[in-house]
């Protein structure tokens, strides 16, 4: 089944490759049956899974990773082994990384965006995180109330990422960029 999944990985890099796409890939961790996901070992476990599916994920070709925070903030300590788990995670990766937020709630996750990007992730792609109170009331005024601080929650972490994150692509003076254009360039780009 793993091979499968390498090989759909591997056709999806060529294929996006052949049309000028980015392709964004999200290895995600899951516990066996019968495994203790309130086991200090699990939670080991799953952090070096999450590295070695990072690995072998920019081993594929992908453009980008979207992958889950290895480690945890609930104390002083997980943060260090989280910082240093994602100091890991950028040094064997060759790809732009981000950080998803898998629904843990909004101070965890702005914790992990912080420090995955003082290790060099890109920043996030963020979900439940920032709007899951905006879709899960009906009322319309706890409804503009949580889409307000959906926004502010956005706001904040990307202030976050623009401060401590890696720019997806290094910026380049225009005229650099202009210069390496060849004259026409638009008609030859895509086959």
């Amino acid at each position: 089944m793993a091979e499968l999944q390498r090989k759909l990985v591997r056709d999806l890099a060529d294929e996006c490759a052949g049309l000028s796409l980015a392709l964004v890939i999200e290895p995600i961790w899951y516990p066996l049956p019968g495994e203790d996901p309130d086991t200090d070992q699990w939670r080991a476990q799953r952090v070096e899974g999450i590295l070695a599916s990072a690995r072998e994920a920019n081993a594929l070709g992908v453009d980008m990773l979207k992958v889950e925070f290895p480690g945890y903030v609930d104390t002083p300590e997980g943060r260090q082994a989280a910082a240093a788990a994602c100091a890991r995670l950028d040094a064997s990766v060759d790809v732009p990384w981000v950080i998803l937020s898998a629904g843990v709630g909004y101070d965890d996750f702005r914790a992990q965006v912080e420090i995955a990007c003082r290790a060099g992730a890109s920043g996030h792609l963020t979900g439940r995180s920032i709007w899951r109170d905006a879709v899960s009331t009906h009322d319309p005024v706890e409804r503009e109330k949580a889409i307000e601080q959906a926004r502010g929650r956005l706001d904040e972490l990307n202030t976050v990422t623009r401060a401590h994150g890696r720019p997806y692509t290094p910026a380049r003076p225009i005229d650099e960029v202009l210069a390496d254009l060849p004259p026409e360039w638009y008609r030859t780009w895509h086959a």
